[in-house]
């Protein structure tokens, strides 16, 4: 039966729900009942909502679509697809509470309220707006995900020729800054147990007296890693390298940040099996699911502890339910949005990481007053409306997609980011990631940025400007000035 089950999964990892006949591309049946069907059943849960004046039928409606969804894009692209990738963490980051509430009626589980910092319950019209800016989201993403997917039609698979100059400086890079990012993260865990894992937004980390020889450690062992994939290195190389770029990731997420080291496994595993056309058994996806279900509820617990705080970690299987659950709560940064209360919002929130380098010089690092009032990110003016100490303490909601989408232009703008990252996730997915060596550094970071998308900010990759800057400016003298040497 498990391996029935493998060939099932491993078929659909590279399908397409649109095939060729006669020259010309239809549009399969099941997406074309797909497309007809889901607005319809939209339009009942409305009727409903609007007859009972229950949120239920609406939420019911969006559960069934997303569901189906997932089931879909799993079946014809592959469980561990882009696409299928950022439907998870949806669910990991926003929905778990909605999809509790919807199918779990008789638990006390709303989506509604807000029990932390403070009690906050959004009204009927923000869940509205809400549910259905998710249901276009979800029907968006999928339908020109799955058009644009069969337009990517197979290509004979491109191999692009190692540079291994690049590959080589990527690997003394990383072998330069690895002790002194060691050595960092050793400082700043220290610094997080004794004072608490809030400590990290409140720039309690300039505090700490670090060596000289540590500074840029981060930045270095970041911008080598880029360089190295950069230059194409064999299958071997590859996983040997990022097998120890993870080990770091997992010691530095002792201070209690999971995303990195969650998205960096994610991602390498994705690298892995697009760039060296590798067929992974569904055994060993579920082998992943489970780790980072682990790292995430283990990190929670312990983190909470830091800083001196004495704190029971759940010992049953409801209490880690509970806990994933509650990772939902930062559905509360769009619903702050639709309900339209925010204070020092200055323009679009999607372009506010474009100001990042700007931001960093003029009002520095951390949550303070400042840096609420006159940055514009998403993260803080949101956490700042709802509570101002909690905010100044380092509490934080993070950033999100659909946030930043309805902020844009209302259900507009919703549809509009849908169908740009459908067409983002569609050439990944359809592709080996056949780019130019010297724009790899660049989808790296963009990916790094995907699996925390819906909690994360669309640009949010630009965060890394410094590594970035480094990574192209060793590029330039690599690649660029040698062959303008060698045509004189």
């Amino acid at each position: 039966m498990n391996d029935t089950f493998n060939k099932v999964f491993m078929s659909g990892m590279d399908a397409y729900t649109t095939v060729e006949r006669k020259g010309s591309l239809y549009i399969s049946r099941s997406l074309s009942i797909y497309i007809i069907v889901i607005p319809i059943l939209l339009c009942i849960a409305y009727a409903i909502y609007v007859f009972t004046g229950s949120l239920y039928p609406l939420l019911l409606g969006f559960t069934i679509t997303f569901i189906y969804s997932l089931i879909y894009a799993g079946r014809h692209y592959g469980f561990f697809s882009l696409y299928c990738v950022f439907l998870y963490t949806n669910i990991f980051f926003i929905y778990s509470v909605v999809f509790a509430e919807t199918l779990f009626p008789f638990l006390n589980y709303d989506f509604l309220t807000l029990r932390w910092p403070k009690r906050i319950a959004f009204d009927i019209d923000v869940g509205f707006k809400f549910i259905v800016s998710s249901f276009i989201e979800t029907y968006i993403l999928h339908v020109f995900y799955c058009i644009r997917i069969s337009k990517h039609k197979k290509k004979l698979r491109i191999k692009r020729e190692p540079i291994r100059s690049l590959t080589q400086i990527g690997e003394i890079m990383m072998g330069i800054f690895f002790f002194p990012a060691l050595v960092k993260t050793y400082l700043q865990v220290r610094y997080v147990i004794q004072h608490g894992y809030n400590s990290i937004f409140t720039n309690g980390f300039s505090n700490i007296d670090y060596p000289f020889w540590v500074s840029g450690a981060y930045l270095g062992l970041m911008a080598g890693y880029c360089l190295f994939l950069a230059g194409a290195p064999s299958k071997k190389q590859f996983k040997r390298i990022s097998l120890l770029y993870i080990a770091f990731s997992l010691l530095n997420s002792l201070k209690g940040q999971r995303g990195n080291v969650i998205s960096l496994i994610i991602i390498c595993i994705y690298w892995y099996r697009k760039k060296y056309d590798v067929n992974i058994k569904i055994g060993k996806y579920i082998l992943v699911g489970v780790v980072l279900i682990v790292l995430i509820v283990s990190l929670d617990t312990v983190r909470v502890g830091y800083g001196g705080n004495n704190v029971n970690t759940p010992s049953n299987t409801s209490a880690v339910v509970d806990i994933l659950i509650e990772q939902s709560r930062s559905r509360v940064v769009p619903m702050l949005i639709m309900e339209g209360n925010l204070q020092y919002r200055h323009y679009p929130f999607v372009f506010s990481p474009l100001l990042t380098p700007y931001y960093a010089f003029k009002y520095g690092y951390g949550q303070t007053d400042e840096i609420a009032r006159n940055t514009n990110d998403i993260s803080n003016v949101t956490m700042y409306n709802i509570s101002q100490s909690a905010y100044l303490n380092g509490n934080g909601f993070g950033g999100s997609f659909l946030a930043e989408a309805y902020d844009l232009g209302g259900y507009i703008g919703v549809a509009f980011l849908s169908f740009l990252l459908a067409q983002i996730l569609a050439i990944c997915d359809g592709s080996n990631l056949d780019v130019q060596n010297k724009y790899i550094p660049l989808l790296f970071q963009f990916l790094m940025n995907l699996p925390l998308l819906p909690r994360n900010r669309f640009l949010g990759f630009m965060n890394n400007y410094l590594a970035i800057g480094l990574t192209y400016f060793v590029l330039l003298i690599v690649l660029i000035i040698p062959r303008k040497h060698r045509s004189v």
